[in-house]
Parts: structure tokens; sequence; C-alpha cells
């Protein structure tokens, strides 16, 4: 594969059956963490697919990794953009508390990751998250 993949094409639905060992998706955000994984191969120690969302993915890679709930701005077709069984993978807020990072490792929210948060704690499928919502709250109020 290399340290660059594979683009997903746009016209994901015409693409036929795909056959992989993978275990998992991995749906990273950061461009530099798919190519820090990339780079060390994380695929061949846990076998999995690493897709990379860039922030603000594309419909082919909206498709094929399908989040748990779709963007307001693609509500005309959220039943296709959602998955419930998606898992939150890495650090939350009760790490941060019990590792003791020092503050000036933290970066602060800025106003709109502080907006997208309190824009978030009024969706529905929050609601029902219990666990997320608290790790929200803490992030909000930090």
């Amino acid at each position: 594969m290399g340290i660059g993949g594979k683009s997903i094409p746009p016209n994901i639905d015409r693409v036929g059956d795909i056959s992989s060992n993978a275990l998992f998706i991995l749906l990273v955000e950061k461009q530099s963490t798919f190519i820090r994984l990339a780079e060390t191969r994380y695929y061949r120690i846990f076998p999995c697919i690493i897709v990379c969302a860039q922030g603000q993915p594309d419909l082919g890679t909206r498709e094929f990794v399908i989040y748990h709930c779709g963007s307001l701005s693609m509500s005309y077709d959220s039943s296709n953009l959602a998955t419930p069984g998606i898992s939150w993978l890495g650090l939350t807020p009760y790490d941060l508390e019990t590792s003791k990072i020092p503050k000036e490792c933290l970066l602060p929210m800025s106003e709109e990751d502080k907006k997208a948060g309190e824009k978030l704690m009024n969706e529905d499928f929050l609601k029902n998250m219990p666990q997320w919502r608290k790790a929200l709250g803490i992030m909000l109020n930090t």
C-alpha cells in the first residue's frame, strides 16, 4: 500500500464486494495521525483499514465509513450516513484528569470549538449517550 494509501472513489456505489482480512475500520481525523500510522505499518500489527477523514471528509469517504449520525448538511441522506456501532477510541477528558498532564501541554478550545461542542450537546443522538455527553461537558467547562 505505501504511506500515501489509496483514495476512496466518489462513486462508491459502483464498488462491488470488498474482500479484506481487516478486523475493524479505524477512522482518524488528522492526516498527521494517518501518516504516522501508515509509516509504522500499524495495519500489519492490527489488521485494519485506516481511513483519514481530514476534518471534512468527501462523500466517498462518508459513504464508506458511515458516522454515528449524519451531518446536518447531509440530513437528507442521514439514513445512509449513520452507524450506531461507532466507538470512541483515544483519550477522553477523564484520561486527562487522571494522567496529570501539565496544563501547559494542552491546547485550549477555540471559540469555534466551543460553539460546535455546545451545538453537539443539543443533538438527539448525544442525549442517549451519557458518557459522551459527560465527556463533552468536561471539555466545554475546562
